[in-house]
Parts: C-alpha cells; structure tokens; sequence
C-alpha cells in the first residue's frame, strides 16, 4: 500500500499527505489493537475466573463447567475472528481517511487495493491467534474443568469440531509463502523500489517459518484433543 500508493501521492501532494497517512496509521493501530485486546480479555475473563475458582477450592456448578469448557475451545476461534475482523475493517478506513484529510482523489482501484491487501492480511494474520489460542486452551486450561459426571456427550461433539478447524487454519499458513510469491512477481514493476522488493521477500521468508511453527501447533492441538476425548468418556455422565 506505502509503495503502490501512498509514495507516489507523496510525490504529488508533498509532506503533509505522509503526515496524514502516518497520523491515520498511528490512530487505527493504536484504537484498533487496544480494542481488540479489550475484547478477548473479557472473552477470556470468564476462564480466568473460572482456574481462579479452582484454585481456591471452590465447589463450581456442572452447567458452568459446561460453559467454561465451550468458551476454552471457542476461545482460538473468537481471537482470529477478532483480528481478521479488525483488518478487513481497516481496509476501507485508509482510502476514506486519505480522501477527507489529504483531499487526494483516489480511483476505485486503490480503494480495492486497500481493502484487498487488508482484507488478505486479515485473513492470513487469524491463522496464528487461533492455533495459539487453541493449543494453549486444550493443553493447559481446559483439563482443569473436565470433573467426573460433568462431562456429556456434546462435548466430544465440539472437540470433534475445533480439531476439524485445524485443518482450514494450516492451509491458510502455508498459503501464505505462495501468496507473498505471487504478489512479488505481479507486483514486481509495480513496487517502484529495492526496499519493498527486500520486504516482500522478508514477509515471504517469515510465511515459510511461521507455516512451521503453525504445523508445530497443529500436530500439539490434535495430540491435545486425543487426550481430551480420552479424559472426557472416562468422565461422562453414564
């Protein structure tokens, strides 16, 4: 986006349209990651709450067992929702924010650039908070509500579910190394210098090191769910 758009604006408008564009970065960076994490804490919170009551020694109702153990699996998923929301939300605020402050007409093509490059990154950057969240969930947090006689047949049902959910999240990361690779060749006269060319690559580099790490994940989170199913029957209602 800086290098297909912004940089030749700059050129044409002078200083004050790369002080607008940092200043819109800076805004939607800022308010946009803090909002994000504010609402995964309170999505969290009830987990936190719930290990705390554990902890203590306190007698937790088996429908409230029932809750935590859903919100642990979901968890994965409401973060990668969260930031691919908060991406393909960005892709129109950019172009707007440029039209009404810089006052640059922009023509339909860069509008769908902005919200194509974002809406991609938004899609690609879910990957990671999920399988995380995810593995951290069914190897730390979710065994600590799995209680003799709580258990009910649903919940191997939503285990069956979130492992199915590896699979679609995995394909995203190692699409992502050929993605990078297919932007670099349409893109390659388009990027007008060396240094985008350089991050290009590095992004593409760090796809193919992150697709590692998310096959690391994603092998954890099925060995998890295995373990989980197992510990479930054992503890179901007969």
């Amino acid at each position: 986006n800086w290098e297909v758009i912004v940089t030749p604006m700059i050129k044409g408008d002078g200083d004050a349209a790369e002080v607008f564009f940092k200043l819109c970065a800076w805004y939607v960076n800022v308010f946009g990651f803090l909002g994000g994490i504010l609402v995964f804490i309170l999505l969290a919170r009830p987990i936190s709450q719930g290990l705390a009551d554990i902890a203590e020694g306190r007698l937790i109702p088996q429908d409230r067992l029932l809750f935590l153990r859903r919100r642990c699996l979901l968890l994965g998923q409401y973060a990668a929702a969260i930031g691919a929301c908060l991406w393909i939300l960005a892709g129109p605020i950019y172009p707007l924010v440029i039209h009404w402050l810089v006052k640059h007409e922009l023509g339909m093509q860069d509008y769908a650039f902005f919200i194509t490059s974002l809406t991609l990154c938004g899609v690609f950057v879910a990957t990671y908070p999920f399988l995380i969240a995810t593995w951290l969930c069914t190897h730390l947090y979710y065994p600590a509500f799995l209680v003799s006689g709580s258990v009910i047949a649903d919940d191997i049902a939503v285990l069956t579910r979130v492992d199915s959910w590896r699979w679609r999240y995995l394909a995203l990361a190692g699409a992502l190394p050929m993605i990078v690779l297919a932007l670099g060749v349409i893109l390659g006269s388009a990027l007008g210098s060396r240094f985008a060319a350089v991050l290009l690559g590095m992004f593409g580099i760090l796809g193919v090191v992150g697709f590692f790490l998310a096959l690391w994940l994603f092998q954890a989170i099925q060995a998890n769910i295995a373990v989980l199913k197992d510990a479930s029957q054992a503890y179901s209602i007969k």
